[in-house]
């Protein structure tokens, strides 16, 4: 792609469409040197400034006005809707290979889906342990400006079932994440546990999995999932996470 191109990408993959249209409507207003453009104000993230700054600069280069701009902006923004509403469904194993269908291995789709993340991260399973790129790969999120989600089943001196606390052991190794504790004691619930695996990233992508994040459901096990990309379901599962949150059957600890 050109200088220009690899800008619009960039900066449309920050925000929403909406706010994308505020900013395209503003530069079709403005004057032709896009280096005037009242749009700066428009985004509040170092990030989104820098990727603005960058977008603006190859307009600038490529020799193109506001208008021109604007366009670009809108059109890159309406891809990317139409992307992101366009389900796409993936198989995911762990466990011996079939050679009659072609998938990919659960850790390099959990690898995969945090490298790829901008805003947000959420893990949810009943166990985590020993599994290093996981926790090299997370850091590098956090570091890259990723918000760190995470969910596991509580040790039994909490309410919950494993006798280790695998919470207090991963917040040492990832003390850059958020996390949180199934609250559901005087509840029908209560004897209930965390059995879901799931990760979400920035509400476009799901990975919904029989794999709990250890060695053997990740090598040795045979585990089954599904990556689901765009659609409504990534979206549904952040908001049913936050329901439980907001009705308190999940704490943050």
């Amino acid at each position: 792609m050109t200088k220009l191109e690899d800008a619009t990408a960039a900066f449309v993959e920050l925000l929403p469409p909406a706010k994308l249209r505020v900013i395209a409507d503003a530069m079709a207003k403005a004057a032709v040197d896009p280096k005037t453009y009242a749009v700066m104000s428009l985004v509040e993230t170092a990030k989104s400034k820098s990727a603005l700054g960058r977008f603006l600069d190859a307009l600038k280069t490529s020799g193109l006005d506001g208008n021109a701009g604007s366009l670009l902006l809108k059109c890159a923004s309406h891809v990317r809707s139409s992307t992101e509403n366009e389900q796409k469904l993936e198989l995911a194993m762990t466990g011996p290979d079939s050679y009659a269908v072609a998938t990919r291995r659960t850790e390099q789709v959990l690898l995969d889906m945090i490298h790829e993340a901008q805003k947000e991260i959420v893990l949810v399973a009943f166990v985590a342990q020993d599994r290093p790129k996981l926790i090299s790969a997370l850091k590098e999120a956090a570091a890259k400006g990723a918000e760190i989600k995470i969910l596991l089943e509580a040790a039994k001196e909490h309410g919950g079932t494993l006798d280790e606390d695998q919470t207090a052991i991963l917040k040492r190794e990832l003390p850059e994440a958020r996390f949180h504790r199934w609250n559901v004691e005087g509840t029908k619930f209560q004897g209930g546990k965390v059995h879901a695996k799931v990760a979400v990233v920035d509400g476009r992508v799901a990975f919904v999995t029989s794999a709990n994040l250890t060695g053997h459901a990740m090598e040795l096990n045979l585990e089954a999932g599904v990556l689901v990309r765009g659609g409504d379901i990534p979206r549904d599962l952040l908001r049913h996470l936050g329901g439980l949150l907001d009705a308190g059957f999940i704490d943050q600890i």
